[in-house]
C-alpha cells in the first residue's frame, strides 16, 4: 500500500545516518490516458528524528526531477525507523510514499502523480464536474481535488494503510485537496470555529467495507483519517457521516442493502474540517499479519 523498503548490506543508525533515495517521477493525466515523465516534480524526505513533533530544516531534504523525471536525495534516515517521501506538482494529488530503513543502502523509489480536478465553485460550494467531491464554507479563490477508490487506487493511498496506534487501516475512500486564496496561497489550515465541509462520493467497490461506529444514533457514522506527515501515520481526527446524493443522511438500516450492493444511489461520506491535504475514510483492524515475498 504505497510503502517501500532498502536493502542491501547493513549501517549503523546514528542521530545523522542518511541514505540515497532515487528513481523517475511520472504525471499521469486525469484521462488516464497517458503517463509521462515529470519535469520540476519537488521529492522532499523527512524524518521527525528528536520526535518533537515537527520537521526541521536538518530533518529533511528536497530537490526537484529533472526534463527526465529522475531525481537523486540524500534524506535523512535512521535504522528501524520510517523515512516519508512526498512527490509534489501544482494541480496533481500530492503522493506520500513511507519507507521503513532497515538498512542504509539505496534505495529506489518511483512516483506517479494523478491529476487532479478543477473545482467550479457556485452559491459557497466548489465541486468537480463528475459530482464525485465537494468543499463548502470556506473563502477560495481557486482549487483541485481528486477522490481515490482504494480498491483500484491503493498505491495512491497516504502512507502504508496503518494509523498511529499501529493498526492496520480498511478504506472506504480517500481524496486529495488542493485550494488557493485570493492571494494564490495554499489554503492549509482553518479557524476551528470556522470548519469547511467536505463530501466524497464513496465507490461501490469499498461498500461492503462501510461501518457504523456509534449504534444507535439513526445514522452511520464513519471514522476521519489525515496522513501525519511527521509521525509517519494516519491519524483519526474527527467523524463524518455517510449521506445520499440529495443530502439526506443515511440510515442504519440501509447498512444491509448497502453491504450487498442492492442500495440504489450514490453514497457520499461528509465530514466538517479545519485542515487540508489528503482525508480518508478508514477504519482500524487489530487483528491483522504482515506479509512480505517477490513479485
Amino acid at each position: 500500500g504505497g510503502q517501500g523498503s532498502s536493502g542491501g548490506s547493513a549501517g549503523t543508525g546514528g542521530a545523522g545516518d542518511s541514505v540515497a533515495i532515487a528513481g523517475q517521477t511520472f504525471l499521469l493525466s486525469s484521462s488516464g490516458q497517458g503517463v509521462e515523465p515529470a519535469d520540476g516534480v519537488r521529492v522532499t524526505a523527512s524524518l521527525d528524528r528528536d520526535g518533537d513533533g515537527s520537521i526541521e530544516a536538518n530533518e529533511q531534504a528536497s530537490g526537484l526531477a529533472d526534463e527526465d523525471g529522475k531525481y537523486s536525495l540524500r534524506a535523512p534516515a535512521e535504522l528501524g525507523r520510517t523515512t516519508v517521501v512526498a512527490f509534489e506538482e501544482d494541480g496533481y494529488a500530492k503522493l506520500i510514499r513511507t519507507v521503513r530503513i532497515e538498512s542504509l543502502a539505496d534505495v529506489a523509489l518511483d512516483g506517479t502523480l494523478a491529476e487532479m480536478e478543477k473545482l467550479v465553485c457556485e452559491n459557497s460550494r466548489c465541486r468537480d464536474n463528475a459530482g464525485t467531491v465537494s468543499v463548502t464554507g470556506i473563502p477560495m479563490a481557486s482549487g483541485y481535488a481528486k477522490v481515490f477508490n482504494p480498491a483500484t487506487d491503493a498505491d495512491r493511498f497516504p502512507g502504508s494503510f496503518s494509523d498511529n496506534q499501529g493498526n492496520m487501516l480498511i478504506s472506504a475512500v480517500f481524496g486529495a485537496f488542493e485550494l488557493r486564496n485570493e492571494s494564490g496561497d495554499l489554503i492549509e489550515q482553518l479557524e476551528p470555529a470556522e470548519p469547511a465541509t467536505i463530501t466524497m462520493r464513496v465507490p461501490r467497490d469499498t461498500w461492503e467495507v462501510i461501518v457504523d461506529i456509534i449504534p444507535g444514533d439513526d445514522r452511520v457514522t464513519v471514522p476521519m483519517f489525515y496522513f501525519d506527515e511527521t509521525a509517519r501515520d494516519g491519524v483519526m481526527e474527527r467523524t463524518g457521516q455517510i449521506r445520499d446524493a440529495g443530502g439526506v443522511l443515511i440510515s442504519e438500516a440501509d447498512l444491509d442493502s448497502i453491504h450487498d450492493g442492492s442500495y440504489s444511489g450514490a453514497l457520499f461520506a461528509e465530514a466538517e474540517v479545519t485542515h487540508f491535504s489528503y482525508w480518508n475514510v478508514d477504519w482500524p483492524l487489530e487483528d491483522n499479519t504482515c506479509m512480505g515475498g517477490v513479485v
